[in-house]
């Protein structure tokens, strides 16, 4: 039997489209490896954030290495802190190719987050579930 995203899912997500800053760093000492790019976020959650971006092929290769993890920061409509935490890569996939860019989309699963962020991110969820947009 096959699992669902919902059911592989620890963390109900709620679909939002908000500007997101990411980079990659290095897995053990943290030192960035890119510079801040920008994406689009597709859906949040407790557990991590699906990001939608394009970038250079050469990042695009690079978000797969097992050795890299992710900074990210991003501010939800109406929640007055911007979101910081570092997250691993839980999924990826590339789509259209043009010239030296990609498009890609990647979950991110949230290894450290600021706990006032954490209640910030759980309580737009809760408003979000209780009265959708």
């Amino acid at each position: 039997m096959t699992m669902t995203d919902n059911e592989r899912r620890q963390f109900f997500r709620i679909e939002v489209d908000t500007p997101i800053r990411f980079r990659l760093i290095e897995e053990n000492t943290s030192k960035p490896l890119t510079d801040w790019m920008n994406g689009i976020t597709a859906d949040v959650g407790l557990g991590g954030v699906k990001v939608i971006a394009s970038m250079s092929n050469a990042k695009a290769e690079m978000l797969v290495d097992k050795y890299v993890s992710i900074e990210l920061s991003f501010k939800l409509p109406g929640v007055a802190k911007a979101i910081s935490a570092t997250a691993a890569m839980a999924y990826y996939m590339r789509g259209a190719t043009k010239a030296k860019t990609t498009m890609v989309s990647f979950g991110a699963s949230f290894i450290t987050i600021d706990n006032n962020a954490k209640d910030a991110l759980g309580e737009f969820i809760s408003q979000r579930i209780d009265s959708p947009a």
